[in-house]
Protein backbone atom coordinates (compact mmCIF):
# COMPACT_ATOMS: atom_id res chain seq x y z
CA UNK A 1 0.00 0.00 0.00
CA UNK A 2 1.20 3.49 -0.34
CA UNK A 3 0.25 7.17 -0.01
CA UNK A 4 1.20 9.64 -2.64
CA UNK A 5 0.81 13.17 -3.96
CA UNK A 6 1.70 15.04 -7.18
CA UNK A 7 1.40 19.09 -6.76
CA UNK A 8 1.35 21.31 -9.56
CA UNK A 9 1.30 24.69 -10.34
CA UNK A 10 2.66 27.21 -12.98
CA UNK A 11 6.79 27.06 -11.92
CA UNK A 12 6.67 23.97 -10.39
CA UNK A 13 6.27 20.08 -9.52
CA UNK A 14 6.79 18.16 -6.31
CA UNK A 15 6.12 14.46 -6.19
CA UNK A 16 6.10 12.80 -2.73
CA UNK A 17 5.51 9.29 -1.70
CA UNK A 18 5.86 7.25 1.50
CA UNK A 19 7.95 4.10 2.04
CA UNK A 20 5.99 1.57 3.48
CA UNK A 21 5.45 -1.83 1.32
CA UNK A 22 3.06 -4.71 2.64
CA UNK A 23 4.18 -7.96 1.52
CA UNK A 24 1.85 -10.97 0.97
CA UNK A 25 -1.38 -10.61 2.55
CA UNK A 26 0.06 -7.80 5.46
CA UNK A 27 2.30 -10.68 6.61
CA UNK A 28 4.84 -8.25 7.29
CA UNK A 29 5.44 -4.39 6.41
CA UNK A 30 9.06 -2.79 5.07
CA UNK A 31 9.74 0.97 5.16
CA UNK A 32 12.24 0.95 2.25
CA UNK A 33 10.56 1.28 -0.65
CA UNK A 34 11.01 3.55 -3.61
CA UNK A 35 8.40 4.91 -5.20
CA UNK A 36 9.11 8.11 -6.92
CA UNK A 37 11.45 7.87 -9.70
CA UNK A 38 13.39 9.97 -12.46
CA UNK A 39 12.50 9.01 -15.88
CA UNK A 40 15.27 10.66 -17.60
CA UNK A 41 18.68 12.56 -16.45
CA UNK A 42 17.42 14.73 -19.91
CA UNK A 43 14.65 15.85 -19.54
CA UNK A 44 12.15 17.06 -16.72
CA UNK A 45 10.03 14.31 -16.47
CA UNK A 46 9.65 11.71 -13.31
CA UNK A 47 7.09 9.41 -12.14
CA UNK A 48 5.39 8.07 -9.02
CA UNK A 49 4.67 4.47 -8.42
CA UNK A 50 1.96 2.68 -6.42
CA UNK A 51 -0.37 -0.47 -5.38
CA UNK A 52 2.33 -3.10 -6.35
CA UNK A 53 5.76 -2.79 -6.52
CA UNK A 54 5.98 -4.97 -9.32
CA UNK A 55 5.13 -5.33 -13.34
CA UNK A 56 4.41 -8.46 -14.46
CA UNK A 57 6.79 -10.18 -11.66
CA UNK A 58 9.26 -7.60 -12.42
CA UNK A 59 10.26 -5.21 -9.87
CA UNK A 60 8.93 -2.04 -10.94
CA UNK A 61 12.73 -0.18 -10.44
CA UNK A 62 14.44 -2.17 -13.15
CA UNK A 63 11.72 -1.24 -15.68
CA UNK A 64 11.78 2.46 -15.26
CA UNK A 65 15.87 1.99 -14.95
CA UNK A 66 15.86 0.69 -17.98
CA UNK A 67 13.31 2.94 -19.79
CA UNK A 68 14.85 6.10 -18.17
CA UNK A 69 18.23 4.94 -20.40
CA UNK A 70 16.09 4.74 -23.52
CA UNK A 71 14.77 8.34 -22.93
CA UNK A 72 18.10 9.02 -22.28
CA UNK A 73 19.59 7.54 -25.55
CA UNK A 74 17.65 9.31 -28.39
CA UNK A 75 16.66 12.63 -29.14
CA UNK A 76 13.04 12.90 -28.07
CA UNK A 77 10.26 15.62 -28.61
CA UNK A 78 7.70 14.45 -26.66
CA UNK A 79 4.96 17.41 -25.99
CA UNK A 80 3.28 16.20 -22.57
CA UNK A 81 3.49 13.70 -19.70
CA UNK A 82 0.77 11.70 -21.94
CA UNK A 83 3.28 11.16 -24.78
CA UNK A 84 6.29 9.76 -22.46
CA UNK A 85 3.81 7.22 -21.33
CA UNK A 86 2.67 6.28 -24.87
CA UNK A 87 6.61 5.84 -25.06
CA UNK A 88 6.46 3.68 -22.02
CA UNK A 89 3.71 1.56 -23.53
CA UNK A 90 5.81 1.17 -26.53
CA UNK A 91 9.17 0.40 -24.51
CA UNK A 92 7.49 -2.17 -22.37
CA UNK A 93 6.04 -3.65 -25.93
CA UNK A 94 9.04 -3.72 -27.66
CA UNK A 95 11.13 -5.28 -24.51
CA UNK A 96 9.13 -7.82 -23.75
CA UNK A 97 11.33 -10.48 -24.48
CA UNK A 98 14.40 -8.68 -21.86
CA UNK A 99 12.01 -8.13 -19.68
CA UNK A 100 10.25 -12.22 -20.24
CA UNK A 101 6.58 -11.29 -19.87
CA UNK A 102 5.77 -13.83 -21.86
CA UNK A 103 6.74 -16.23 -19.45
CA UNK A 104 4.30 -14.52 -17.09
CA UNK A 105 1.44 -13.88 -18.59
CA UNK A 106 -0.03 -16.93 -17.36
CA UNK A 107 0.16 -15.62 -14.20
CA UNK A 108 -1.55 -12.53 -15.28
CA UNK A 109 -4.74 -15.01 -17.16
CA UNK A 110 -5.02 -16.60 -13.67
CA UNK A 111 -5.95 -13.37 -12.37
CA UNK A 112 -9.09 -13.79 -14.63
CA UNK A 113 -9.56 -17.22 -14.50
CA UNK A 114 -10.17 -17.38 -10.80
CA UNK A 115 -12.35 -14.35 -11.14
CA UNK A 116 -14.70 -16.39 -13.43
CA UNK A 117 -13.95 -19.83 -11.35
CA UNK A 118 -15.32 -18.14 -8.27
CA UNK A 119 -17.92 -17.09 -9.78
CA UNK A 120 -19.46 -19.92 -11.45
CA UNK A 121 -19.09 -21.90 -8.15
CA UNK A 122 -21.32 -19.79 -6.83
CA UNK A 123 -23.81 -19.46 -9.88
CA UNK A 124 -23.54 -23.20 -9.70
CA UNK A 125 -24.39 -23.66 -5.55
CA UNK A 126 -27.61 -21.31 -6.27
CA UNK A 127 -29.03 -22.73 -9.35
CA UNK A 128 -28.66 -26.54 -7.82
CA UNK A 129 -29.83 -24.97 -4.21
CA UNK A 130 -33.35 -24.42 -6.48
CA UNK A 131 -33.58 -27.55 -8.32
CA UNK A 132 -32.58 -29.13 -4.36
CA UNK A 133 -35.41 -27.12 -3.01
CA UNK A 134 -37.93 -28.88 -5.36
CA UNK A 135 -36.84 -32.40 -4.37
CA UNK A 136 -35.35 -34.76 -1.59
CA UNK A 137 -32.46 -35.97 -3.07
CA UNK A 138 -29.37 -35.86 -4.48
CA UNK A 139 -29.42 -34.24 -8.07
CA UNK A 140 -28.83 -36.71 -10.78
CA UNK A 141 -26.58 -36.15 -14.02
CA UNK A 142 -29.32 -34.33 -15.80
CA UNK A 143 -30.30 -31.41 -13.59
CA UNK A 144 -26.53 -30.88 -12.57
CA UNK A 145 -25.81 -29.87 -16.28
CA UNK A 146 -29.04 -27.57 -15.96
CA UNK A 147 -27.59 -25.98 -12.77
CA UNK A 148 -24.18 -25.75 -14.84
CA UNK A 149 -26.27 -23.91 -17.92
CA UNK A 150 -28.02 -21.97 -15.92
CA UNK A 151 -24.71 -20.55 -13.92
CA UNK A 152 -23.32 -19.54 -16.83
CA UNK A 153 -26.54 -17.72 -18.52
CA UNK A 154 -26.30 -16.05 -15.20
CA UNK A 155 -22.52 -14.95 -15.57
CA UNK A 156 -23.25 -13.85 -19.08
CA UNK A 157 -25.99 -11.77 -17.82
CA UNK A 158 -23.32 -9.98 -15.22
CA UNK A 159 -20.14 -9.48 -17.79
CA UNK A 160 -23.06 -7.20 -20.08
CA UNK A 161 -22.75 -4.89 -17.11
CA UNK A 162 -19.11 -4.11 -19.02
CA UNK A 163 -18.21 -1.93 -22.33
CA UNK A 164 -15.71 -3.74 -24.72
CA UNK A 165 -12.64 -2.24 -24.99
CA UNK A 166 -12.59 -1.77 -28.65
CA UNK A 167 -8.42 -1.41 -28.26
CA UNK A 168 -7.89 -4.69 -26.29
CA UNK A 169 -8.38 -7.58 -28.59
CA UNK A 170 -6.37 -11.07 -27.23
CA UNK A 171 -9.10 -13.42 -28.21
CA UNK A 172 -7.09 -15.70 -30.72
CA UNK A 173 -3.77 -15.32 -29.12
CA UNK A 174 -5.35 -16.97 -25.63
CA UNK A 175 -7.09 -19.58 -27.47
CA UNK A 176 -4.15 -20.67 -29.28
CA UNK A 177 -2.11 -20.56 -26.63
CA UNK A 178 -3.44 -21.14 -23.23
CA UNK A 179 -7.15 -23.10 -23.89
CA UNK A 180 -5.51 -26.37 -23.06
CA UNK A 181 -4.03 -25.21 -19.59
CA UNK A 182 -7.79 -23.03 -19.02
CA UNK A 183 -9.43 -26.23 -19.68
CA UNK A 184 -7.45 -28.40 -17.39
CA UNK A 185 -7.47 -25.62 -14.66
CA UNK A 186 -11.94 -26.18 -15.19
CA UNK A 187 -11.42 -29.72 -15.09
CA UNK A 188 -9.23 -30.36 -12.06
CA UNK A 189 -11.47 -27.85 -10.18
CA UNK A 190 -14.56 -28.54 -10.89
CA UNK A 191 -14.30 -32.87 -10.76
CA UNK A 192 -17.63 -33.48 -9.55
CA UNK A 193 -19.57 -31.44 -12.37
CA UNK A 194 -18.10 -32.88 -15.47
CA UNK A 195 -18.10 -30.43 -17.50
CA UNK A 196 -19.04 -30.65 -21.32
CA UNK A 197 -16.76 -29.28 -23.94
CA UNK A 198 -19.23 -26.48 -25.15
CA UNK A 199 -19.63 -25.95 -21.25
CA UNK A 200 -15.63 -25.29 -20.62
CA UNK A 201 -15.67 -22.96 -24.19
CA UNK A 202 -18.54 -20.78 -22.62
CA UNK A 203 -16.58 -20.16 -19.33
CA UNK A 204 -12.72 -19.48 -21.55
CA UNK A 205 -14.97 -17.18 -23.79
CA UNK A 206 -16.63 -15.29 -20.48
CA UNK A 207 -12.86 -14.91 -19.32
CA UNK A 208 -11.78 -13.56 -22.38
CA UNK A 209 -14.13 -11.25 -22.36
CA UNK A 210 -13.37 -9.75 -19.22
CA UNK A 211 -10.36 -9.40 -20.66
CA UNK A 212 -10.93 -7.41 -23.39
CA UNK A 213 -13.57 -5.11 -21.37
CA UNK A 214 -13.13 -2.24 -18.86
CA UNK A 215 -13.40 -4.53 -16.01
CA UNK A 216 -11.20 -3.40 -13.47
CA UNK A 217 -8.94 -6.23 -11.29
CA UNK A 218 -7.69 -5.20 -7.82
CA UNK A 219 -3.93 -6.15 -8.98
CA UNK A 220 -2.38 -3.24 -10.89
CA UNK A 221 0.53 -1.20 -10.77
CA UNK A 222 -0.02 2.94 -10.17
CA UNK A 223 1.99 5.11 -11.98
CA UNK A 224 1.53 9.46 -12.26
CA UNK A 225 3.91 10.61 -14.77
CA UNK A 226 4.91 14.38 -14.43
CA UNK A 227 6.91 16.71 -16.24
CA UNK A 228 7.44 19.08 -18.75
CA UNK A 229 7.06 18.58 -22.40
CA UNK A 230 9.14 20.11 -25.37
CA UNK A 231 8.76 23.33 -25.84
CA UNK A 232 6.04 23.45 -22.39
CA UNK A 233 6.56 26.09 -20.27
CA UNK A 234 3.86 24.61 -17.89
CA UNK A 235 3.37 21.25 -16.29
CA UNK A 236 1.35 18.27 -17.28
CA UNK A 237 0.59 15.11 -15.41
CA UNK A 238 -0.74 11.92 -16.85
CA UNK A 239 -2.15 8.95 -14.46
CA UNK A 240 -2.80 5.73 -15.26
CA UNK A 241 -3.51 1.77 -14.00
CA UNK A 242 -1.34 -0.75 -15.30
CA UNK A 243 -3.10 -4.38 -15.34
CA UNK A 244 -0.55 -6.50 -17.15
CA UNK A 245 0.44 -7.84 -20.62
CA UNK A 246 -0.74 -10.40 -23.04
CA UNK A 247 0.98 -11.05 -26.47
CA UNK A 248 2.95 -7.62 -26.37
CA UNK A 249 -0.49 -5.68 -25.27
CA UNK A 250 -0.43 -3.74 -22.20
CA UNK A 251 -4.12 -3.73 -20.40
CA UNK A 252 -4.20 -0.47 -18.49
CA UNK A 253 -6.35 2.21 -17.83
CA UNK A 254 -6.55 6.20 -17.79
CA UNK A 255 -7.56 7.56 -14.82
CA UNK A 256 -6.77 11.42 -15.05
CA UNK A 257 -5.16 13.56 -17.42
CA UNK A 258 -3.65 17.00 -16.04
CA UNK A 259 -2.13 20.72 -17.98
CA UNK A 260 -1.02 23.48 -15.80
CA UNK A 261 -1.86 26.45 -18.02
CA UNK A 262 -3.11 30.28 -17.55
CA UNK A 263 -6.24 28.93 -16.44
CA UNK A 264 -5.79 26.67 -14.33
CA UNK A 265 -2.70 27.60 -12.21
CA UNK A 266 -2.60 24.41 -9.85
CA UNK A 267 -3.31 21.38 -9.35
CA UNK A 268 -3.64 18.74 -6.29
CA UNK A 269 -3.55 14.77 -7.83
CA UNK A 270 -3.41 11.78 -4.14
CA UNK A 271 -2.88 8.59 -5.01
CA UNK A 272 -3.65 5.08 -3.29
CA UNK A 273 -4.64 5.84 0.11
CA UNK A 274 -5.89 9.14 -0.39
CA UNK A 275 -8.42 9.44 2.26
CA UNK A 276 -6.38 12.17 4.87
CA UNK A 277 -5.38 13.82 2.16
CA UNK A 278 -8.91 14.43 0.72
CA UNK A 279 -9.62 15.34 4.00
CA UNK A 280 -6.95 17.87 4.37
CA UNK A 281 -7.75 19.03 1.17
CA UNK A 282 -11.89 19.04 0.39
CA UNK A 283 -12.59 18.80 4.17
CA UNK A 284 -14.23 15.51 3.60
CA UNK A 285 -13.14 12.49 1.96
CA UNK A 286 -14.56 10.57 -1.25
CA UNK A 287 -15.75 7.43 1.52
CA UNK A 288 -17.51 9.23 3.49
CA UNK A 289 -19.51 11.24 0.69
CA UNK A 290 -20.49 7.80 -1.04
CA UNK A 291 -22.03 7.20 2.38
CA UNK A 292 -23.59 10.30 2.59
CA UNK A 293 -25.49 9.64 -0.80
CA UNK A 294 -26.33 5.87 0.90
CA UNK A 295 -27.47 6.82 3.98
CA UNK A 296 -29.23 10.07 2.14
CA UNK A 297 -30.72 7.31 -0.67
CA UNK A 298 -31.79 4.55 1.98
CA UNK A 299 -33.78 7.35 4.18
CA UNK A 300 -35.28 8.61 1.22
CA UNK A 301 -36.53 5.30 0.29
CA UNK A 302 -38.23 4.40 3.91
CA UNK A 303 -39.77 7.24 3.04
CA UNK A 304 -41.28 6.51 0.02
CA UNK A 305 -42.50 3.67 1.86
CA UNK A 306 -44.24 5.15 4.47
CA UNK A 307 -46.05 7.66 2.12
CA UNK A 308 -47.12 4.38 -0.11
CA UNK A 309 -50.07 4.18 2.24
CA UNK A 310 -51.09 7.80 2.63
CA UNK A 311 -50.60 8.54 -0.91
CA UNK A 312 -53.05 5.56 -2.97
CA UNK A 313 -52.81 7.99 -6.72
CA UNK A 314 -50.26 5.96 -8.28
CA UNK A 315 -49.01 8.29 -10.59
CA UNK A 316 -49.01 10.81 -7.78
CA UNK A 317 -46.56 7.93 -5.53
CA UNK A 318 -44.65 7.64 -9.03
CA UNK A 319 -44.07 11.50 -8.70
CA UNK A 320 -42.95 11.62 -4.86
CA UNK A 321 -40.64 9.37 -5.99
CA UNK A 322 -38.90 10.92 -8.80
CA UNK A 323 -38.50 13.64 -6.73
CA UNK A 324 -37.16 11.85 -3.81
CA UNK A 325 -34.60 10.46 -6.32
CA UNK A 326 -33.91 13.89 -7.43
CA UNK A 327 -32.83 15.13 -3.95
CA UNK A 328 -30.76 12.57 -3.01
CA UNK A 329 -28.60 13.81 -6.24
CA UNK A 330 -28.70 17.42 -5.23
CA UNK A 331 -27.92 16.82 -1.67
CA UNK A 332 -24.69 14.95 -2.83
CA UNK A 333 -24.05 17.09 -5.28
CA UNK A 334 -24.61 20.52 -2.70
CA UNK A 335 -21.79 18.92 -0.25
CA UNK A 336 -19.40 17.94 -2.66
CA UNK A 337 -19.94 21.90 -3.85
CA UNK A 338 -19.92 22.93 -0.58
CA UNK A 339 -16.53 21.12 -0.11
CA UNK A 340 -15.33 22.38 -3.38
CA UNK A 341 -15.88 26.08 -2.88
CA UNK A 342 -14.91 26.06 1.09
CA UNK A 343 -12.02 23.65 1.42
CA UNK A 344 -10.32 22.98 -2.11
CA UNK A 345 -10.28 25.95 -4.34
CA UNK A 346 -8.91 27.98 -1.36
CA UNK A 347 -6.15 25.69 -1.05
CA UNK A 348 -5.41 25.30 -4.80
CA UNK A 349 -5.21 29.02 -4.77
CA UNK A 350 -2.43 29.21 -2.39
CA UNK A 351 -0.32 25.86 -4.62
CA UNK A 352 -0.68 28.37 -7.46
CA UNK A 353 1.95 31.20 -5.79
CA UNK A 354 3.52 29.42 -3.11
CA UNK A 355 7.20 29.16 -3.38
CA UNK A 356 8.66 25.73 -4.05
CA UNK A 357 9.97 25.16 -0.45
CA UNK A 358 6.29 25.65 0.29
CA UNK A 359 4.64 23.21 -1.80
CA UNK A 360 7.79 21.14 -0.91
CA UNK A 361 6.89 21.32 2.92
CA UNK A 362 3.26 20.97 2.06
CA UNK A 363 3.79 18.02 -0.05
CA UNK A 364 6.00 16.25 2.66
CA UNK A 365 3.30 17.01 5.58
CA UNK A 366 0.37 15.85 3.89
CA UNK A 367 2.07 12.23 3.55
CA UNK A 368 3.30 12.55 6.89
CA UNK A 369 -0.66 13.26 8.17
CA UNK A 370 -1.48 10.06 6.46
CA UNK A 371 1.71 8.07 7.88
CA UNK A 372 0.87 9.32 11.68
CA UNK A 373 -3.23 7.78 11.19
CA UNK A 374 -1.71 4.69 10.16
CA UNK A 375 0.43 4.84 12.27
CA UNK A 376 -1.95 5.44 15.47
CA UNK A 377 -5.35 3.84 14.44
CA UNK A 378 -6.42 0.09 14.56
CA UNK A 379 -7.87 -0.67 11.64
CA UNK A 380 -7.44 -2.67 8.12
CA UNK A 381 -4.73 -0.07 6.92
CA UNK A 382 -2.81 0.11 10.34
CA UNK A 383 0.72 0.55 9.27
CA UNK A 384 0.11 0.25 5.16
CA UNK A 385 1.39 4.26 5.12
CA UNK A 386 5.05 4.90 6.90
CA UNK A 387 8.96 5.06 6.62
CA UNK A 388 10.67 7.82 5.26
CA UNK A 389 8.97 9.91 3.10
CA UNK A 390 10.56 10.87 -0.76
CA UNK A 391 10.48 13.99 -2.25
CA UNK A 392 11.41 15.07 -5.53
CA UNK A 393 10.94 18.92 -7.40
CA UNK A 394 11.02 19.04 -11.29
CA UNK A 395 10.98 22.55 -12.75
CA UNK A 396 11.58 23.63 -16.15
CA UNK A 397 15.00 25.02 -15.54
CA UNK A 398 16.86 22.48 -13.38
CA UNK A 399 14.80 18.96 -14.58
CA UNK A 400 14.29 16.03 -11.66
CA UNK A 401 16.34 17.38 -8.90
CA UNK A 402 15.95 15.31 -4.98
CA UNK A 403 14.64 16.90 -2.10
CA UNK A 404 14.33 14.40 0.50
CA UNK A 405 15.72 10.92 -0.02
CA UNK A 406 16.07 8.09 2.12
CA UNK A 407 19.43 6.84 1.76
CA UNK A 408 20.58 10.50 1.85
CA UNK A 409 20.42 13.94 -0.40
CA UNK A 410 21.45 12.97 -3.84
CA UNK A 411 21.01 15.52 -6.77
CA UNK A 412 22.03 13.32 -9.65
CA UNK A 413 18.70 13.09 -11.16
CA UNK A 414 18.49 9.05 -10.61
Amino acid sequence: MSAGICLMNKSCIVLAADSAVTVGERETIFNSADKVYSLSTKYPIGCIIYQNMEFMDIPIGIVLSKFRNSVDSTENDFKNAIEYFDAFKKFLSEEKDFFRFKKNEFRFLIIYYKIVRDEFEKQHKIESDKLLSEKQEDLNPEEIDKATENAIKNIRKLIKLFNKDENYNVKEYIVENYNKDLVNLFKDWFKNINLKDEQLSDLIEIIITLIESDFKIQEYTGINISGYGKDQIFPSSAHYRLYGIIDGKIKYEDIENTQISVSKASSIKTLAQSDVIELFAYGINNSFLQNIGIIVKENLEEKTKQIKHIVEDKEKLKLVKELFTDSHDIIRNKVKDYAWDNFLKPLEKSIAILPNDEIIQLAEEMINLTSLRRKIIVDKLAGTVGGPVDIALIDIENGFQWKCKKRGYVNDGK
